[in-house]
């Protein structure tokens, strides 16, 4: 049995958009319309910083990368103060597991905005991506410093201390997690499975139902399936 880890903070077009979005938009079968309408060249008189920059948004709808960062780089090569596209430029190096490159573009975000949620939660991503936890710790602490409502940052730091075998620290920031957003189903299959570390079996299973439940609400049909594979399991 594993815990379930997902990475919050995906990209910002006006607000933050997750990545279960982003594979939304995947099964809406928006795809072949984008790509279409990314072939075309960018007219001479669109081509400003925010230009690329959507453009480097599409492109990593598309899970394009080479490409998004081609055009987060234009993006700010016209504008350096540009603070979102270093953000997502330091995403899109995460994905391609380039991590060093990935702390740097956050590490440039937080000078321009030393109060930026977002560039501590994803730096803490990196760490625990590296095992290097107490960092990861760091990072999600001064998130929530920042931010105590943060319920995304709640269920990172859980699962940090779940890693760490500190199961009561776990529960309680899983606790604060469902408190905050009681519909996310991960907080609810962690917190059941930091339960079943500490060996209380019923309350896994209560908290797995629920994570199916809502999983299955939610046409989370992967993450439903596998959750009911862990209950038979039990």
């Amino acid at each position: 049995m594993k815990y379930l880890d997902k990475i919050f903070i995906a990209l910002f077009v006006g607000g933050a958009i997750t990545l279960t979005q982003i594979s939304l938009a995947d099964e809406l079968k928006q795809h072949d319309q984008l790509a279409a309408a990314l072939n075309q060249s960018l007219p001479l008189e669109d081509q400003d910083a925010e230009a690329y920059y959507n453009r480097a948004l599409d492109y990593f709808i598309l899970q394009q990368y080479d490409k998004a960062l081609a055009e987060f780089n234009q993006a700010l090569t016209l504008n350096p103060q540009l603070i979102d596209a270093y953000i997502n430029r330091g995403i899109a190096y995460f994905m391609l597991q380039e991590y060093d490159k990935a702390l740097a573009e956050f590490n440039q975000a937080l000078t321009l905005n030393p109060q930026l949620v977002d560039a501590y939660i994803n730096r803490g991503n990196i760490y625990a991506q590296l095992q290097q936890y107490d960092k990861a710790l760091a990072e999600f602490n001064q998130a929530l410093t920042l931010n105590p409502q943060y319920a995304e940052a709640y269920n990172n730091r859980g699962f940090i201390y779940a890693k760490l075998q500190r199961y009561d620290k776990a529960l309680a920031d899983y606790n604060q997690m469902i408190a905050l957003n009681p519909q996310d189903g991960l907080a609810y299959y962690n917190r059941g499975l930091t339960y079943y570390e500490l060996g209380n079996i019923s309350q896994t299973k209560k908290d797995w139902k629920k994570a199916a439940s809502l999983f299955q609400q939610q046409n989370s049909i992967q993450l439903y399936q596998f959750v009911q594979q862990e209950l038979q399991q039990l």
